[in-house]
């Protein structure tokens, strides 16, 4: 089956429906505010205070690549049990 054809399949659940609106919403929230805080403390709105908010949301989106690319290692270097506090630690 093509992977396109998946998708469609998959958009006809109302189910799946629901939650891609719901990921959409949350995302359009949390990222259309996240620079309003910055924006506010540096109060004087030149353009290097622009540049700080950009490094400040460019670094939040390497953490998130960052933590994609290693959370397969971090799993399979400890049990799902060390990670919710069993004996067997990193």
């Amino acid at each position: 089956m093509h992977p396109l054809a998946r998708y469609a399949s998959l958009l006809r659940l109302r189910r799946v429906r629901i939650v891609l609106l719901a990921v959409a919403v949350e995302g359009f929230l949390f990222f259309g505010i996240f620079g309003y805080p910055g924006r506010a403390s540096c109060g004087t709105g030149s353009a290097s205070s622009y540049t700080a908010i950009g490094f400040v949301l460019a670094g939040f989106g390497l953490g998130g690549v960052v933590y994609s690319v290693l959370v397969k290692v971090l799993l399979s270097a400890a049990s799902a049990s060390a990670w919710l506090g069993g004996r067997r630690r990193l």
